[in-house]
Formats: structure tokens, sequence, C-alpha cells
């Protein structure tokens, strides 16, 4: 992982005095120490973006806008590849030349609001374009092995003008498969990558995932509830528990989706279960479910998905860590649309036992 530090905590320097009164930089620094010890706490990799922090030598931010410059996304490169380096990890040797190639200019996200509101245009800021390349292979069918790193990211990772792909192949010196998607969010490119079949298929050594400091924070347990179950591909391959196809309700209400009973009652308890959604509009991107329990209790369990996030209207799910849910046994769901749908479109509703 690599959570981007703040633009204020990298780029002190450039905070006016007046600014710097209002804002605590060593509680940032602290905060950001602490969610990297906990994320390494955990067995997570981590690259601590620390290095980062009241630089005094390079400008690795665009003036009027929140992304990197190139010098920002090589620092970060050089900073991910030692780390995983220092893991012992080992793939096929690449080498690739990064080449400057004239200039890139970039009014940025904050000009265009002024522009918006005030009529007003910020001039222009600029610049030096990098691109990285691998010599010519003598592979003339194209049929290398999938590369054994992926990354996933945000436009920080995805955007070509900022070269992160190709300053990270260079310092690892290895191919990366590009998943990152502009617009993704925290866990869009990561959900979307999850299910493709280059994933499932041939699963990569490691997974570098970036993502600015602040999209974590604002990050809750519901998000991770439904990316985790992907890892496994959710329930697709596996023997079902309860499955059922239901048509949504007309007037957009929960509908009873499967019932844990007939023949006979599986009493395995909700910790050891995954449920998987597939409706048949691809546009649904936000549904919630009813989950009830035997001791006649129930939980609501939320799955929404960004418009740049493409699922094709499917979500799978853990159900809530809460002690008196996870040891009950699943007795029904009930599933509802929150995006508005065409008519007579229909939810599959799987219910299998966890990876």
């Amino acid at each position: 992982m690599f959570p981007q530090p703040p633009r204020g905590l990298v780029e002190t320097r450039m905070l006016k005095d007046e600014t710097l009164q209002k804002f605590d930089i060593n509680e940032l620094q602290r905060r950001y120490s602490q969610l990297i010890d906990q994320l390494r706490s955990i067995g997570v990799l981590v690259a601590d973006g620390t290095a980062f922090s009241h630089n005094t030598e390079s400008q690795y931010f665009y003036k009027r806008d929140g992304h990197w410059k190139a010098s920002g996304s090589q620092r970060a490169a050089e900073m991910i590849a030692s780390k995983v380096r220092e893991a012992g990890f080992d793939f096929p040797a690449k080498q690739y030349e990064t080449l400057e190639v004239g200039l890139v200019g970039s009014r940025g996200t904050m000009s265009h609001v002024v522009s918006t509101l005030c009529g007003l245009m910020y001039p222009m800021e600029y610049g030096p374009a990098y691109q990285t390349k691998a010599p010519a292979t003598d592979d003339l069918f194209g049929d290398e092995a999938a590369p054994e790193v992926a990354l996933v990211g945000t436009s920080f990772s995805a955007t070509p003008t900022y070269n992160f792909l190709g300053f990270l192949r260079k310092a690892l010196n290895t191919d990366i498969y590009q998943a990152a998607m502009a617009g993704g969010g925290f866990d869009g490119a990561l959900s979307q990558y999850l299910v493709s079949d280059l994933y499932q298929q041939h699963p990569p050594k490691l997974i570098v995932w970036e993502f600015p400091y602040q999209q974590l924070q604002r990050t809750n347990t519901a998000v991770m509830r439904r990316v985790l179950p992907l890892v496994g591909n959710g329930c697709r391959g596996k023997k079902p528990i309860m499955s059922n196809t239901v048509k949504l309700s007309g007037n957009n209400e929960l509908v009873e989706a499967v019932v844990n009973g007939g023949e006979q009652f599986n009493p395995i308890p909700a910790k050891d279960l995954w449920l998987d959604f597939q409706f048949s509009d691809p546009n649904v991107r936000v549904m919630k479910a009813e989950v009830w329990y035997a001791d006649g209790k129930s939980q609501i369990l939320n799955g929404r998905y960004n418009s740049y996030t493409k699922m094709d209207g499917r979500f799978a799910l853990e159900t809530n860590y809460t002690p008196d849910a996870e040891i009950q046994p699943i007795v029904s769901v009930r599933v509802q649309s929150i995006t508005e749908t065409a008519k007579n479109t229909t939810v599959t509703t799987t219910v299998c036992k966890r990876n």
C-alpha cells in the first residue's frame, strides 16, 4: 500500500504563516504515522510517505492542483520500490528507460473552479514530461506471461502525464499491469481488477495500491466488507448454500431474495458466509440488503460504487462482524436496488461459504 501523505504535510514551506497558525502540522504528521503503523500491524506492506514530509528541495505538487507533478510521482515510485526490495520480492527482470520528452502543462483543478465561479483563468503551469519505455521485444507472437505486479489506484497512478506507472516499472525493473483508474476513489480500481479474468486466472505476486491519505480517512468498514469477498471472486465458482432469482419490486422496495429452509435448515454461522448479488440491470450502483438471523435480529448491508467503477450490477458482501450476529445462521435476505432500475429487473442472490 502507498497512502499518499497530504499535500500540506509534503510542502509545508508553501503554507503562509496565517495558515500555519490554524493548521496543526504536527498533529497531521502524528495521524499519518499512526495510519502507517496500524496498517503494518495487520501485516500490510506499506511504503511510508513520511520521506515526503516537510520537503525543502523539490516542488512535488502543482501549485493549483491537488495532484503531484512528475517529480512527486518519481519520488513515490522510488519509495515503493525500496520497500518492495526490502521485503524480498523477486520478479522477472525487464529493463526500462525513462526519457524527458518535452514539457507538459497543467492549468489545475483549482483554476477550473476559479474560472467557473469568477470568470478568471490562471496561467498554465509547465513542467518536464517523461516517458518510460522498454527495449523492443523478440517475442513476435506476444505470448509473454502476465506481469507479476499490478498497479491499482487513483488518477495519480492512471494519468499518463505523471508517468507513475513508468517510474515504478523502472524502479522495480519489471513489467507492471496497469489497473489504476481516474475517478474510482479509494477502491474502484481495486474492485474492478479483482473481478477481472486476468486477476482470477493469473493473480500477481504483488498489488501496489496507491490512494490519497484522506480517502482512507473517509472509508468505513462497509467499504472493506464489499472489497474483501472480491479477492476470492465472491460466490462465483463455489457451491451455493442458498441461491434464488427474483424480480425487483415495482415500488423499489425490499424483496425477499433467499430463505434458509426448504428441505433442510443450514446452521452455518454468518461469519463464514459471503453474499453475492447480480442484478440484471448492469447500471445498478447502489443497493441495500436486509439480513435476518436465527435469533430474530436483522442487519442492513449497503453496497455502493461510483459512476466511474464498472461492476455490471454485481455486489459481493460480507456480513457485519458484530458479536451477536456473526455466530448466528442467516434465515433470510431481502434486497433492494437504491439505483432506479429498468422495468422487470431481476436480482440473483447467492449465499456461499467464504474462502
